[in-house]
């Protein structure tokens, strides 16, 4: 019977020494977030003022987790947070600015989605059911032209042909016995 009035007077004199350190831990978390959040670090203000709350659940920590999220630019979390922090604070001082914000974010939220376009559904086909569909783009002039009537094809023709003959032509001069050799005084020796 001693022993269980011993522990539990133990642990009532020890409650204030845990509490003062949890206490600690959790303003150091809150002070690290409030660094971050000067430095526009929002996503390790986030952090860290989460694990403040964690250690003690004041709802100003909600109201610092909520203003951290509108200002990185995630609306739903930022909503999410402002209202918890509404159910949370008891006084509410500030309940009109975070209703303003609130509403302004919702919409924000509103005004993206519309403007968004709409999402693209998958549509799975059975092979029994597959069509190709084409996209007709409007064809341009030149692509409207049949390809013998084309330009570049008649320019590659002429340089081919001019290739054949210059081959040709080449090959007939340079078979002959009037060679160009024999003007340069080069003499086949065997």
């Amino acid at each position: 019977m001693h022993t269980r009035v011993g522990i539990a007077l133990l642990l009532l004199l020890g409650a204030p020494a845990l509490a003062d350190k949890t206490a600690d831990e959790a303003r150091r978390h809150y002070e690290a977030g409030g660094r971050h959040y000067s430095l526009a670090e929002f996503d390790q203000a986030i952090v860290e003022y989460k694990e403040a709350y964690k250690l003690k659940p004041d709802p100003a920590f909600l109201f610092n987790i909520a203003q951290s999220y509108r200002l990185a630019n995630d609306p739903k979390q930022a909503i999410y947070f402002y209202r918890s922090y509404l159910r949370n604070a008891e006084d509410g001082r500030n309940r009109a600015e975070v209703e303003e914000h609130i509403r302004k974010l919702e919409q924000e939220q509103a005004d993206k989605e519309r403007a968004a376009p709409p999402p693209v559904t998958p549509v799975v086909a059975s092979p029994s059911t597959m069509t190709t569909t084409l996209t007709a783009t409007p064809a341009t002039r030149d692509e409207r032209r049949p390809i013998y009537k084309r330009w570049w094809l008649w320019t590659g023709v002429g340089v081919v042909a001019a290739g054949v003959a210059l081959g040709v032509g080449l090959g007939l001069g340079l078979s002959s016995e009037d060679s160009p050799r024999a003007h340069f005084g080069v003499h086949d020796v065997f």
